[in-house]
């Protein structure tokens, strides 16, 4: 199997071979195939899986083909992210900026702990995807410096960090905030009775993909975004 095989466009393939990528992971294969299809992912898999890209790559491919069929060409943000930390938050985004190179998708990541002045000027210039902590998120929403009423698709990533950490009401919260939602894809590293219960509770008949630790990547191989 391969990426094109599995229905990503040429730019996303090519983004792919330029980062040494021969063939998709497990988690790849069988995660793209559902997301490709708007059904909600239920992902348990640790750091160097390949993880990320099996939900950024088809997240980028559903806001190309939005825009193939769209006669409108104002930007909107469809696709939010969320992350526990600044650190991971910005290794999304420079993921998504990798797989994406090829692409005319704007993304934004924002999060505490810096200025949010030069955040919000990122924002108005109107993005596709959105990579945040929760604080953040909610203080731009509550500001009115954010529209989330056209995302359509939520990924929880690292969730059981998340949970550990207490936001479990910052993402309900925004949850409520999120009503055009269609697809959710929750990653977790543990498939404890936490993530269990969030799950239950906001994710529609989901397909549960569960990578074991010996199904990681190569370590020889850049797979690890």
């Amino acid at each position: 199997m391969t990426f094109r095989q599995l229905g990503l466009c040429s730019q996303i393939t090519k983004a792919c071979d330029d980062k040494g990528y021969k063939s998709p992971t497990k988690i790849q294969e069988e995660a793209i195939i559902h997301l490709l299809r708007k059904r909600d992912l239920l992902a348990i898999a640790k750091t160097g899986t390949g993880k990320t890209a099996a939900f950024v790559l088809p997240i980028l491919q559903d806001i190309e083909n939005q825009k193939r069929k769209s006669t409108d060409e104002n930007v909107v943000l469809t696709k939010l992210i969320i992350a526990p930390t600044r650190e991971l938050v910005l290794q999304l985004e420079k993921s998504i900026e990798s797989y994406s190179k090829y692409l005319d998708i704007k993304k934004c990541s924002v999060f505490g702990g810096a200025n949010i002045k030069p955040q919000i000027k990122r924002l108005d210039a109107r993005v596709h995807i959105v990579v945040a902590t929760t604080g953040r998120l909610l203080d731009l929403i509550r500001q009115d410096k954010i529209n989330v009423t056209k995302v359509d698709t939520l990924i929880l990533d690292e969730a059981d960090s998340m949970l550990d950490m207490g936001f479990v009401s910052d993402i309900q919260d925004i949850l409520e905030k999120l009503t055009n939602l269609q697809q959710t894809i929750l990653c977790s590293a543990t498939l404890g009775p936490n993530i269990k219960k969030l799950s239950s509770e906001i994710m529609v008949n989901p397909k549960i993909i569960e990578i074991k630790s010996n199904d990681r990547v190569n370590d020889k191989i850049e797979q690890v975004a």
